[in-house]
């Protein structure tokens, strides 16, 4: 969605939902827009990145990518975002509708620290973000208060990803999918597995441990608090410690397994009857060998016998 420092919504009169009014006209509205047009905007010409899509215009050198509505003119308040490739269409869309015009600011590798610092400082500037978030997560770890930019949520219009469509309304909420091939499927545990990991957004516990996802981004902000973006050995810590913490947790993924030995268990694909049978032939024939009546040991009836009758012992 679409967020403000809280410090200067709270400087403008319904700022928080300045977007729902549908007027851009309004004068609490017109406030807010030249608030934001002076802390952040894009001058649109005709040579401007002018098109449906922000995904379509060229790549400048700087790696940032202004996006202006298509036949627009003039300077226009730009919203903070990351890139183009994310939420294809619905900033574009969202940018032109109500009546509100804004234009994009697509800034690469430097959103987290500019977010961060827009954010933290309170500047009059609309931050293209997600929640939850590392970002978001560090901001309130700091007690920085954000507000989300309320928008319409019915008669939405319909959604094109190259942002020809006329999506109105707030960002729809995305759904995490667990894709698994065939493979999966016919592996017991690996489908198992699949099927039953789940992590929620947020638990609220009595005992210790990082229940949820907004838990778990609460550790990895703690642990990487110098960084905006958590390196991989960050994200492997706190993932072991989750591990550690949680095994009432994640055991119910997996289920009780009973460890059968190798020999036991026919219904493995690799089971060795090729092996198994060679064995037992061969365990046959080296008892027969001990015992069969071509082969005469001390063990043998015979043998005792004769034995028996030069000690001069009973039989």
């Amino acid at each position: 969605g679409w967020f403000t420092s809280t410090r200067f919504s709270r400087r403008m009169e319904r700022a928080a939902e300045f977007y729902r009014s549908y007027i851009a006209g309004e004068p609490a509205n017109r406030e807010m827009l030249a608030a934001l047009t002076l802390r952040s905007n894009v001058s649109c010409t005709r040579s401007s990145c002018c098109c449906f899509s922000a995904r379509a215009c060229n790549r400048p050198p700087s790696g940032i990518i202004e996006w202006c509505p298509e036949d627009m003119e003039g300077v226009l308040p730009a919203v903070l975002a990351m890139n183009p490739d994310l939420d294809p269409g619905f900033n574009e869309e969202i940018s032109r509708a109500n009546g509100f015009l804004f234009a994009l600011r697509h800034v690469g590798s430097s959103y987290a620290r500019e977010a961060m610092e827009v954010l933290s400082e309170g500047y009059a500037e609309v931050v293209y973000a997600w929640r939850p978030s590392l970002l978001l997560t560090k901001l309130q770890l700091l007690g920085v208060n954000v507000t989300r930019v309320l928008m319409p949520t019915d008669d939405c219009g319909i959604h094109s990803p190259s942002g020809t469509g006329t999506w109105s309304c707030d960002f729809p909420a995305q759904a995490l999918v667990k894709a698994a091939s065939k493979n999966i499927r016919d592996d017991f545990l690996a489908n198992q597995f699949l099927s039953r990991f789940s992590i929620a957004g947020s638990i609220s516990r009595d005992t210790q441990g990082l229940r949820g996802i907004a838990e778990l981004l609460q550790a990895l902000a703690r642990h990487s608090s110098t960084s905006l973006n958590a390196p991989a050995e960050d994200i492997y810590h706190v993932a072991c410690q989750w591990l550690r913490e949680n095994e009432d947790v994640w055991t119910l993924w997996v289920g009780s397994r009973v460890v059968i030995p190798m020999w036991a268990d026919p219904r493995w694909s690799g089971y060795p009857f090729g092996t198994i049978t060679i064995f037992f032939l061969v365990s046959i024939i080296f008892a027969c060998c001990l015992e069969g009546p071509w082969l005469k040991t001390t063990l043998w009836p015979s043998v005792i016998k004769e034995i028996a009758k030069n000690e001069k012992l009973t039989w």
